[in-house]
């Protein structure tokens, strides 16, 4: 597999990627996000600016991934790709773990834990261009809770969202059945509501996903399994 950078996002972890012998990646520079647990400085992708370095890094691994498909996959090196091309809605600090902003860039919950508030990062393309909104959060979740598939490989995470609204392109709202502390670590990728929206669910499992359209720090350019 062969991915490259996306504008200016912070490379979040180290590169990775599931191939059989070595892997290759292209790097640009870019400005970096805060790994001490501040807020990340907002660098939406696609909006790099100036020239880039391009290097090349070959990284091993004992393992090919077992597929490109977020709601299939199944090895820890495939959820290391997914983590490379798919943005979730925050991170972690690295101290202590707590709550960062990601796709989200902030959050409310009512006294009760009923309904949280997500304020939606704009700016923000996927990588084929289409412009990223709050619309493509509630597809993503409503899709985790309602598509037998998708909800099988996320289930912990939305076990307790009824459903989510994006009342607006920059604000995304989780009704909730009962309160849940895993709000502030939903470990779920989003999706392009453009891309899989013409995925059925019977076909969930099966979609190859071989272009992994995604809003995260890399893109996929290339891939063969076993390479």
């Amino acid at each position: 597999m062969s991915v490259t950078p996306r504008g200016q996002r912070r490379l979040r972890r180290a590169a990775v990627a599931g191939v059989a012998a070595v892997a290759a990646f292209v790097l640009m520079s870019g400005t970096a996000m805060a790994d001490n647990g501040s807020s990340p400085t907002p660098a939406p992708s696609g909006t790099g600016t100036g020239a880039a370095t391009t290097k090349t890094l070959y990284i091993g691994v004992t393992g090919d991934i077992d597929s490109l498909n977020p709601y299939s996959g199944f090895l820890s090196i495939s959820y290391e790709v997914y983590g490379d091309v798919y943005d979730l809605l925050q991170g972690w600090a690295q101290n202590d773990f707590s709550w960062t902003p990601g796709l989200a860039e902030s959050y409310t919950a009512s006294a009760d834990g009923l309904t949280w508030t997500f304020k939606i990062r704009s700016g923000v393309n996927w990588s084929d261009g289409v412009p990223f909104t709050a619309k493509d959060v509630a597809y993503t979740f409503n899709r985790a809770i309602n598509d037998e598939t998708a909800n099988a490989a996320y289930n912990n995470y939305v076990k307790n969202i009824e459903s989510v609204d994006a009342p607006d392109d920059t604000t995304a709202v989780f009704n909730m059945s009962a309160a849940d502390p895993i709000m502030t670590q939903l470990w779920v990728p989003i999706m392009p509501e453009h891309i899989w929206s013409k995925v059925s669910s019977a076909d969930t499992g099966s979609f190859p996903n071989d272009a992994m359209i995604g809003t995260g720090p890399f893109q996929m350019d290339t891939y063969k399994p076993g390479q």
